[in-house]
């Protein structure tokens, strides 16, 4: 931290959302002025929202620190991809499951390809598809939530 950087604490419980809004604003703002902002939630979406370093605390002892990437490339965070095709069948899930690096394929509720795999695994996933001439209309990629990583990080130092 340099001479300069000055500190901002927040809380934001009992605000209203106008106000956590607000709130996440003004401390984006005092980042970017070079304040260096400590934010403490138990709610983790408004971290997640603000946060360009997180620690990770677990009875009295910090756990992991680090930027909410870096604690998903530790964590060896897997992805949960979302596909939407015209023409799927059981066989193309079935082959989708049987890759390596993907941990479990099937469908849902609203008829889209659900799998959790190895971020590294999207492009075989996709591959895999296509050779079976799958066409893929839509895909969402969903990684680890800070909520997935904290209940990660607190596991593995009990």
């Amino acid at each position: 931290m340099s001479p300069t950087s000055s500190f901002l604490t927040s809380r934001t419980s009992g605000l209203d959302p106008a106000g956590a809004r607000s709130m996440r604003e003004i401390i984006l703002e005092e980042n970017e002025r070079g304040a260096t902002v400590f934010f403490s939630s138990h709610i983790l979406e408004q971290i997640e929202a603000v946060a360009d370093r997180v620690g990770i605390m677990h009875q009295g002892q910090l756990a992991a620190v680090d930027t909410i990437g870096g604690l998903r490339d530790m964590a060896g965070g897997e992805t949960r991809l979302l596909i939407a095709t015209n023409n799927l069948e059981d066989t193309h899930i079935d082959a989708v499951e049987a890759l390596d690096e993907v941990d479990k394929a099937g469908l849902t509720d609203e008829g889209r390809l659900a799998v959790t795999c190895a971020k590294g695994a999207k492009m075989d996933v996709l591959l895999a598809l296509d050779e079976q001439g799958v066409e893929v209309l839509d895909l969402t990629t969903e990684e680890a939530s800070l909520e997935d990583l904290f209940v990660e990080y607190t596991r593995r130092s009990e």
